[in-house]
């Protein structure tokens, strides 16, 4: 109902279906999907460097105590830490497969 209702005033269902399933000359490779992964891992970067950021301290006497923070006493603080660290990782190797 409220999909309906957003859709027909902005018509944002079309658009996407539009950009979902589009037409590949030549059919579909592994190359053509690098760039959605690539934009995910930013994606994931931004959202998971926006929640570290709200319990970060940069400065010389808290940053320690910042990062023991979100590690051990931040709920899912670990997790976040963790995704952040694999997902530039994988952001690292998925530009490096990319320009190969």
């Amino acid at each position: 109902m409220i999909l309906k209702w957003l859709d027909e005033r902005t018509g944002l269902v079309k658009t996407v279906q539009s950009l979902l399933f589009n037409e590949i000359p030549g059919g579909a490779r592994w190359r053509h999907t690098w760039g959605g992964i690539l934009l995910f891992m930013f994606l994931v970067q931004a959202v998971t460097g926006l929640a570290l950021w709200m319990a970060y301290s940069p400065s010389t006497r808290s940053a320690w105590e910042s990062v023991f923070y979100i590690q051990h006493v931040m709920h899912f603080g670990w997790l976040v830490r963790g995704i952040h660290y694999f997902a530039a990782e994988a952001m690292f190797l998925q530009c490096y497969a990319s320009w190969v």
